[in-house]
């Protein structure tokens, strides 16, 4: 229980209170009766249509002016708030139509509230954009066009390189334009214009142009890194390069990256492995070279002490470790019924491979038909080792009798088993199959 040492009032205060050091409730206004809310209400133009529980609770009011009902805060009304539409707090949709017209657009939504953002439409130039109500500005559009003439619009792309192929509504509206250089044709915003952007793919040609190695830099590079390049004419970042050690003579495909960063040659710096290297490593596995390993990603004829099977391989594998796939029983079961499957795609791409019948056949199958391959024949092998046999012959034929390279692209699932259809018809290559199908 407290008392008030001025007016005497007693009221029940809670320890929380007192901490806040709150004073007394009827001295701070807080205590009002409702002939005093009407005299204040009647003192901001208002009358109240409901009786004031308290200085905080929204009540109904009207205006005694214009007749606007409205639910008041009483605590606002006793500081002299009075009817928020005479005022000009409370505008109807008709008053921001008027307000709109005066600015010079329109709206395309209805306005909520004077803060909530709204759609509306420049009446001069078209253009579209969301503002806040209250916000007293125009369409931006029309301040960045604003005494801007057809005739310097066409100037200023003809600055950057480009012409208008049409009219230029404003600054921020992307227009048809047509690049004086190269005659790309793209929409561009006559705003980007302005600040000196011109054609994008010029400007990204220019931007290779100037992180582009001259040669005879690229020459000077590699001279010190003690190698000498073996093609002629520009090379692209993106490809790689014959390069010979000056000091030991080995060749390789070097990135001119590399040359740039400082790499030199990798059989002097002891990364490049030699015929010797190749030969330990696959003593390891059991396996023995049929031809001299080039590179470390370009299959060669290798051969499985073990069982004899002969396969074209590719080194790396066997330096990290890879067998022979009969003995090993690598990526599928050479015991259990196999299938040799020729493969066409529309693109000319024909392609062979050995698969495990049943639910592996139809898994393969379906991934291969992802990458647009068709069945065209298959044949069935009471076991894979017959299949295998088959499928490393035809690969042999390709790649040594004929000199035929890969057909598909450098990556792809088993890029290396394909071969073109224009260097190889696809009758003769069936015609292959079958006779080794039936030699096996």
């Amino acid at each position: 229980m407290a008392r008030c040492l001025v007016c005497s009032y007693e009221w029940l205060k809670s320890p929380e209170k007192v901490q806040a050091k709150r004073g007394c409730p009827n001295c701070a206004g807080l205590l009002v009766t409702q002939q005093q809310w009407d005299e204040r209400a009647k003192a901001s133009g208002v009358e109240w249509l409901a009786e004031v529980p308290n200085a905080h609770t929204r009540t109904e009011a009207r205006c005694l002016t214009c007749g606007h009902k409205e639910a008041l805060l009483p605590s606002g009304v006793g500081q002299g708030s009075g009817c928020p539409k005479c005022a000009g707090k409370r505008l109807t949709q008709a008053d921001w139509d008027a307000r709109a017209k005066e600015r010079g657009f329109e709206w395309l939504a209805p306005v909520k509230r004077s803060h909530d953002k709204t759609p509306v439409r420049c009446l001069t130039c078209g253009y579209e954009w969301s503002v806040n109500p209250s916000n007293r500005t125009g369409c931006p559009a029309c301040k960045k066009v604003a005494r801007v003439t057809p005739e310097q619009w066409d100037e200023r792309a003809k600055a950057v390189g480009i012409e208008w192929l049409e009219l230029v509504k404003h600054a921020l509206s992307p227009t048809s334009a047509r690049c004086l250089s190269c005659g790309l044709e793209y929409k561009a915003r006559p705003g980007n214009v302005t600040n000196g952007r011109g054609c994008s793919a010029c400007a990204r040609q220019a931007a290779g142009i100037r992180r582009r190695v001259p040669r005879e830099k690229l020459d000077e590079l590699a001279e010190q890194r003690g190698l000498e390049l073996l093609s002629e004419g520009h090379i692209p970042s993106s490809s790689q390069t014959p390069a010979r050690c000056l000091t030991c003579g080995y060749e390789w495909n070097a990135w001119p990256a590399s040359i740039k960063v400082g790499h030199g040659c990798p059989r002097c710096s002891g990364k490049a492995a030699t015929q010797r290297d190749w030969i330990d490593r696959a003593d390891t596995q059991g396996i023995e070279w049929l031809e001299p390993v080039v590179q470390a990603n370009t299959k060669a004829l290798a051969k499985c002490r073990e069982c004899g099977l002969e396969w074209m391989v590719v080194p790396s594998s066997i330096r990290d470790g890879t067998g022979c796939p009969s003995c090993a029983q690598y990526g599928i079961d050479l015991a259990a019924p196999t299938t040799l499957y020729l493969l066409i795609r529309s693109d000319g791409v024909a392609k062979v491979g050995i698969t495990n019948q049943g639910k592996a056949q139809t898994a393969r199958m379906k991934r291969l038909g992802k990458l647009g391959y068709e069945v065209h024949t298959t044949w069935a092998f009471p076991d894979g080792h017959k299949a295998l046999a088959a499928e490393q012959d035809i690969i042999r034929q390709w790649r040594e009798e004929d000199q035929l390279l890969p057909a598909a692209d450098e990556g792809e699932d088993g890029f290396t088993e394909t071969v073109h259809t224009d260097s190889l018809s696809l009758h003769e290559i069936s015609r292959r199959l079958n006779e080794i199908v039936r030699a096996t």
